[in-house]
């Protein structure tokens, strides 16, 4: 009974010293926020990665007596986050950027560390993780890097260091990049991925990134012939992170590294789904013809609203059959969505910071904007498979009635032969 007491008189006790602790502590960081919000970076003489020690000995504020308060607390929190890995990075005019295959990182400070080609570490750079997977290791292209490591304390031994990707002079330009969202899973997608790459090239697509991950071996063979036979790339995702069971985590990392992949020799992006085509009202009309038009610079996203065409069953899988064609098949079409709802973007990836599923998150510069396409002009038809989508479904019905829809007979015919081709080689 005495230790009930006991324990009940210090659970109290400590109940009403912990609030003036936390007020002490507020105030102190008001005072001081500066120690921890400054960004530190230096450059560095070569040193060895052998050497366990300090690389450098920086020129520090006095510490105040709360160091590592902080630090600890967002450990506390992020505990949960995956092992700090690397995904990809990239070097431009604006500097090094890295693009994390970890997940659970967003507004945490780490070390942004640069290697020379012996890998000696030439730069150090407190940033934060900001936005999501997004690092910008340093701003000037002063600082000649081969390499890059992230780490969560300065001194740790870097152990996920990453050759950083140029890109070669001699690579041809883009007027139309598409960016595909990673692929996965074992369900058939031979025959919607053979309509996809078709249809983009009838659209003036020239170049295709494909993400990867974790695909059937029909569909690599796809992927293969394509990168043999088109100005197409495979970018392989990995299985690093656990996601913290977060929707489109995947796909948020896909998004950022087709920005900055694309930044040096892209015009224009479209950034879409396996069942997704971004298609003219007229169809005799080209998205190459539309984006050659748009002469305002300062535009740097053209955002399409959405329509689903239902598909009711799953294509069969075996051999592909021209007659499962999605866009001909299908005809069940709902009326356009509303503005900013379930949008896809074809944007000026050099103007753009950070991309999301649904649209531009941030650009570069503030006089960068979006159009907002009227659906007059321009759609995305989303070939939408209805299994697991009743929640959805029921909220599109609400934006009108749905109606029939069908390709003219030349952009079908057009899409039919050239599938068509590709089948017959394989």
């Amino acid at each position: 009974m005495r230790i009930r007491i006991k324990f009940l008189t210090f659970l109290i006790g400590f109940l009403v010293i912990l609030p003036l602790f936390c007020i002490l502590i507020g105030n102190f960081l008001s005072a001081h926020g500066e120690d921890y919000f400054d960004e530190e970076y230096e450059v560095l003489k070569p040193v060895n990665l052998e050497n366990l020690e300090p690389t450098t000995k920086l020129a520090q504020k006095p510490k105040p007596q709360f160091e590592g308060v902080i630090s600890k607390s967002v450990l506390i929190g992020y505990s949960n986050a995956d092992k700090l890995t690397i995904f990809s990075s990239f070097t431009g005019d604006d500097g090094t950027t890295v693009i994390l295959s970890s997940y659970g990182y967003l507004n945490r400070r780490v070390y942004c560390r640069l290697f020379d080609e012996n890998r000696q570490e030439i730069y150090q750079k407190a940033v934060a993780v900001f936005p999501e997977l997004t690092i910008k290791c340093s701003e000037s292209s002063s600082v000649k890097a081969e390499f890059v490591a992230v780490t969560i304390n300065k001194k740790d031994v870097p152990g996920n260091m990453k050759q950083i990707y140029k890109e070669k002079e001699t690579k041809n330009k883009s007027e139309f990049t598409v960016c595909l969202a990673p692929l996965y899973g074992e369900s058939p997608k031979v025959l919607m991925l053979m309509e996809f790459i078709e249809y983009y090239k009838l659209q003036g697509a020239d170049h295709f990134l494909i993400y990867s991950f974790n695909i059937s071996k029909e569909t690599e063979n796809v992927l293969d012939f394509y990168r043999n036979s088109s100005n197409l790339e495979v970018i392989q995702m990995g299985n690093e992170t656990k996601c913290l069971n977060r929707h489109r985590c995947r796909h948020e990392m896909q998004l950022q590294d087709c920005v900055f992949r694309t930044q040096k020799y892209s015009s224009w992006v479209a950034t879409v789904d396996l069942d997704e085509r971004i298609m003219m009202i007229d169809e005799k009309s080209t998205l190459l013809d539309y984006i050659r038009n748009c002469n305002d610079h300062k535009i740097s996203e053209l955002r399409f609203r959405c329509q689903w065409t239902l598909r009711y069953s799953e294509i069969s899988s075996g051999a592909p059959q021209i007659e499962n064609l999605p866009m001909i098949t299908w005809h069940n079409t709902s009326h356009v969505a509303p503005q900013n709802h379930t949008t896809k973007s074809i944007i000026r990836s050099r103007n753009v910071d950070s991309m999301g599923v649904h649209g531009v998150q941030k650009f570069r510069n503030p006089i960068y904007g979006v159009r907002l396409v009227e659906p007059e002009i321009a759609v995305v038809r989303h070939y939408r498979l209805i299994k697991g989508w009743s929640f959805f479904l029921r909220e599109a019905e609400s934006f009108g009635n749905f109606f029939h829809f069908q390709l003219s007979p030349g952009l079908s015919s057009r899409i039919i032969e050239r599938v068509a081709k590709i089948i017959a080689k394989f």
